[in-house]
């Protein structure tokens, strides 16, 4: 048996070496997975806040060098505004009559989508974010009645992560700001 053991060592592996192999190669998969979709789930959520949150960022800034008021709202160009976050999509566009809705002659200055599929990113608004909220060219936030708009953004992932949300916050000056959360894996309702 021993020649035979000499035979396969030098043609190949034998069973036990074989069988060491694929454990050590599943214990490695077995830790490897979990952290990929930690990993993952931690881009999913830099993604769409960094997204959101540059919406925002460009609505303000493009009625302070427009000089005329620019709306966010959730929806895409086909639709116009549509209040659900929960789509994904938001749209920035020139409001000039300041009613928070996408009329025929104003202009769409930016469009964004959350990447990845649905449900992995988690994206909802409080107050002003149901529905339109209009930027003026001094930099304020204001609701299509012409209230004041403050109020958060949650862009929520859920996944057990640390800091599994990230809201972005307008102040009540117009400007905005982003805070982590973690919400144990969870993404409850604002």
């Amino acid at each position: 048996m021993t020649a035979l053991t000499s035979k396969v060592i030098g043609q190949g592996f034998s069973l036990i070496e074989l069988m060491v192999t694929i454990t050590v190669l599943a214990v490695t998969l077995a830790i490897a997975i979990p952290a990929f979709s930690a990993i993952t789930a931690q881009n999913r959520l830099a993604a769409a806040s960094n997204g959101v949150q540059g919406a925002v960022m460009a609505a303000r800034q493009a009625a302070i060098n427009l000089g005329q008021p620019v709306a966010l709202c959730a929806g895409n160009p086909g639709i116009g505004c549509s209040g659900e976050w929960s789509s994904g999509q938001w749209l920035v566009y020139r409001d000039g009559n300041r009613n928070g809705r996408l009329d025929d002659g104003e202009s769409i200055e930016r469009h964004g989508t959350v990447p990845g599929p649905d449900g992995a990113v988690v994206i909802e608004g409080n107050g002003p974010f149901n529905e339109a909220v209009i930027y003026l060219p001094a930099g304020h936030a204001t609701k299509p009645g012409g209230g004041f708009a403050a109020g958060r953004l949650r862009v929520c992932v859920p996944a057990d992560i640390s800091g599994n949300a990230s809201e972005v916050v307008i102040a009540p000056s117009g400007r905005v700001r982003k805070a982590s959360l973690n919400l144990d894996g969870q993404c409850p309702p604002i």
